[in-house]
């Protein structure tokens, strides 16, 4: 691209100092540049399509080899999984009789041949040490079924009992099954030896333990048939290599059962075939054959179910007839080419004398409008019905135009900027240029306008704050003066009719809420609901402190207020409420009523207003409230004197009546101690389950406390017959409060002891019973305590 860039700048540059006329130029530029440009263009659509069709072709035949091997790879994994699903099925039987599972091997591998007559054989080999019981030898049992002219065969003997052979070794190891490399081998029916495979998967018992292999013999018929429909490409060679290296199916028969160093001799080392084979790889190269000719030969692995040991496609494709056939589609492009050349330099002749002559008449007229000249003979009168004409009218209308541009710039520097100009188009620039002109002039005029208003807008604005500042400073005592003379000027000084000011009460209403109450006025004279006190939320005023905004409106209610002067009344035409806030509180609500609508300024002025006078009666009323509990302090301080005297007093009662407390508690607990360590001490609940025991009761049972915990109170009691009788009748004297005393003869350690038990019945506040305490002493201690 840059190439026919240069070439086409340097040929310009030629052509213009040559000092050539238009339909010169035409010929000699345009035709010239067109013939070097269509020849680079052709030359490079003929590399392209030449290399295109060539990589297009190699990309075929190697998706065909692909596809090919897809194929074979479907085929052989579906014999695999017969096998496979054979051997699974073998190996759930270990457990019958030796006759018994052949017989039915035997019969299983009857039904898969009738099925697939594709199959030539399919056998098993069983380990006798699997199926056998007791037997420890090498050695397994063959079964084979096959057809022999017409009749199902069927093969049964012992082979291996010196060890296993080669083949079988590999199936034994291999976890996933395998197939045995292509042999020629004899089949019934077929005269001379055809390639075939053994499709093998191992056994396994229903331990997972290796108990035999299953395999079937498959002609390779279907695979060589396969192998000589692929040919992508005239002269193409297919072949089919298995895992070691054997040719298994090709396109030329004489290499069947050939190794690779016979099909691709000198390159098995070169390419590294057999590695590349062995690990399944896609690969290609370029070879040549012993005539020189090249070729590019495709491998792609073909994979058998989850077998490690793949095969291979290869397809080896002459690149002699890719370029045959590239060369034929250069040839057309080459003719269809120099013919649509004549056709284009015949066209662009004619075009060139269409534009040329139409062209040198606008020049001359140009030449003459450019010396200032302004006939009607400029006009020029072409009927071509294309662009030239276009150029003509658009050159015989812009000589109408520049008069009334001329007409227009005159009147806009006499400062008339109502004048207007009528646009040649949309696309006028010389005149969108002029009415731009006259537009940035108007608009600077009116701006000039607005600033003057502004700054007496600002003036105003600074004049007021500052009126305002110095009244919030004289009155910042006394908050009625600081109300009413905020109202009053605020009156005045916006030039509005009535000013209202409502404050925050200092105290909820009788309903507990809080409310706002009129506390100062100017001009002000209500007709109809007349209120001094309003709560939050309740009209507009209500409304402007739950919003917290300031509230404006032009269409006011016709009774919610009225102006009342000497000649009458009327209702105003603007009300703006603005709210007194503070730290987000709302400390009152400003109102104003006007019968003229507040201008933008005028209540932005306000609402500033609004926030100096909230600050300020924030801190009048702090300072009010802070002067008046200074006055109750001084009264608390009096009091709270005299009270600290009483406190004194009740303190000294107090800690003689906590002496005499821990007194009275300390006889108590040796009280209490002393009954622990003389008897035994158990707690019943009042079902009579134990809750708690002493330490002396667990020594004289010999017991721990986790033992005795949550026993019943009989457990350990030796009843006589009229104790068993009043047994129930004892619990419920003590549920209902009654202490009980009695003589136990207990059952501890293997010896009976008599106790004499007291039953005492604890009460809680409300005198219920909570449970019941038992002190035990054995007969002898207690007589001679006695």
């Amino acid at each position: 691209m840059y190439q026919i860039l240069h070439t086409t700048v340097l040929f310009s540059g030629i052509l213009n100092s040559m000092k050539l006329n238009i339909r010169q130029k035409h010929i000699f530029f345009i035709l010239g540049s067109t013939a070097i440009i269509y020849a680079l263009i052709v030359g490079y659509i003929l590399v392209i399509s030449s290399r295109n069709q060539n990589a297009a072709l190699e990309r075929n035949a190697q998706l065909e080899t692909k596809h090919t091997a897809a194929k074979l790879s479907e085929l052989l994994t579906t014999e695999m999984q017969l096998v496979t699903t054979l051997g699974q099925s073998m190996g759930v039987y270990e457990n019958m009789t030796e006759n018994e599972w052949q017989d039915l091997f035997i019969d299983m591998m009857k039904k898969v041949e009738e099925r697939n007559s594709h199959l030539f054989a399919l056998w098993c080999g069983v380990e006798l040490s699997a199926y056998v019981p007791g037997h420890t030898n090498p050695g397994r049992r063959q079964l084979a079924v096959w057809h022999e002219r017409g009749e199902l065969k069927i093969g049964n003997h012992v082979k291996g009992l010196e060890g296993d052979s080669p083949l079988y070794g590999i199936a034994r190891r291999s976890d996933n099954g395998c197939v045995w490399e292509p042999y020629l081998d004899k089949a019934e029916g077929v005269e001379e030896r055809i390639m075939m495979i053994s499709v093998v998967a191992p056994i396994r018992d229903s331990k997972g333990r290796f108990a035999g292999v299953a395999g079937s013999d498959i002609g390779l018929r279907q695979l060589q048939k396969m192998v000589e429909e692929l040919k992508p490409i005239e002269g193409s060679l297919a072949c089919v290599v298995s895992h070691g290296g054997i040719v298994a199916a090709h396109t030329m028969t004489d290499f069947i059962n050939k190794r690779l160093e016979d099909v691709f001799p000198g390159e098995v080392e070169l390419h590294e075939l057999y590695q590349r084979v062995a690990r399944g790889d896609e690969f290609s190269y370029i070879r040549f054959d012993e005539k020189g000719e090249q070729h590019t030969v495709f491998f792609c692995p073909i994979y058998i179910g989850e077998t490690e040991a793949p095969w291979s496609m290869s397809l080896s494709v002459p690149l002699a007839v890719i370029h045959e056939a590239s060369k034929r589609t250069i040839r057309l492009i080459l003719i269809f080419s120099v013919l649509g050349f004549i056709v284009l330099a015949t066209i662009l002749l004619l075009v060139s004398n269409s534009i040329s002559r139409p062209i040198m008449r606008m020049t001359q007229s140009l030449n003459r409008l450019a010396d200032g000249e302004m006939s009607d003979d400029l006009t020029l009168q072409m009927a071509t019905g294309d662009e030239l004409e276009e150029m003509a009218n658009a050159l015989n209308f812009s000589l109408t135009g520049l008069n009334s541009k001329a007409r227009f710039a005159k009147a806009i520097g006499d400062g008339v900027y109502d004048c207007e100009l009528e646009l040649l188009s949309e696309r006028d620039a010389l005149g969108q240029s002029l009415i731009q002109m006259r537009d940035n002039l108007r608009r600077a005029s009116d701006k000039e306008a607005v600033r003057r208003s502004d700054a007496e807008r600002a003036a105003w604005a600074n004049a007021g704050h500052a009126r305002f500042g110095e009244l919030l400073r004289q009155h910042s005592d006394d908050l009625q003066k600081l109300c009413d003379g905020v109202v009053a000027e605020m009156a005045n000084y916006v030039g509005v009719n009535q000013v209202g000011l409502f404050l925050q009460a200092d105290e909820p209403d009788e309903r507990g809420e809080m409310h706002y109450e009129l506390h100062s006025t100017f001009a002000w004279n209500r007709k109809k609901h007349m209120r001094k006190d309003i709560g939050e939320g309740e009209g507009l005023v209500g409304a402007c402190v739950l919003e917290r905004a300031p509230i404006y409106m032009t269409d006011v209610p016709d009774n919610y207020i009225t102006i009342t002067s000497g000649l009458g009344e009327a209702s105003p035409r603007c009300l703006l409420l603005v709210p007194l806030k503070t730290d987000d509180e709302v400390v009152g609500v400003i109102e104003l009523a006007s019968f003229r609508v507040l201008e933008p300024h005028e209540t932005d002025f306000i609402e500033r207003v609004a926030d100096s006078m909230a600050g300020t009666i924030r801190s009048v009323k702090v300072n009010a409230r802070t002067r008046e509990l200074l006055e109750q302090s001084q009264v608390q301080a009096e009091e709270m004197k005299a009270q600290e005297e009483e406190m004194r007093q009740n303190m000294e009662e107090l800690q003689a009546t906590q002496e005499e407390i821990a007194r009275k508690t300390e006889e108590i607990s040796g009280f209490v101690n002393s009954i622990q360590s003389a008897s035994f001490v158990v707690e019943y609940d009042t079902n009579g389950t134990v809750i708690d025991v002493n330490e002396a009761y667990l020594l004289l049972a010999g017991k721990s406390r986790s033992d005795v915990i949550g026993k019943h109170h009989s457990d350990w009691l030796t009843l006589t017959p009229e104790q068993q009788q009043g047994y129930s009748e004892f619990w419920d004297d003590l549920r209902a409060g009654h202490s009980r005393k009695q003589r136990t003869l207990v059952t501890l350690q293997g010896r009976e002891v008599e106790l004499l038990e007291v039953y005492i019945p604890v009460h809680d506040g409300d005198g219920h019973v909570i449970k019941v305490m038992k002190l035990g002493f054995r007969q002898s201690e207690f007589e001679k305590n006695k």
